[in-house]
């Protein structure tokens, strides 16, 4: 049997925006799955001037806490794992 490793994609669901333009700026807020019943939401509680990502992980609707000060949201992500 051949086993599929996935890698969990962070989905942007937040923007902090630049000016009135639609469509600019950056993502925030991301969201992401690691089971059908298993996700992640990593938000950046320093926006807009500091780095700091955060995760919470939900499973099965129920969330815990928010963990985590990371530089980064991919490294948020992988400390909800």
């Amino acid at each position: 049997m051949v086993e599929l490793s996935m890698t969990p994609t962070l989905y942007p669901t937040c923007w902090l925006r630049d000016g009135m333009e639609y469509g600019t700026g950056r993502a925030v807020q991301y969201r992401a799955h690691l089971s059908p019943t298993d996700e992640v939401l990593v938000a950046n509680f320093g926006a807009p001037f500091r780095e700091r990502w955060r995760a919470l992980r939900i499973k099965d609707g129920v969330s815990g806490h928010w963990m985590g000060n990371c530089a980064s949201a991919e490294e948020a992500l992988t400390l909800a794992k």
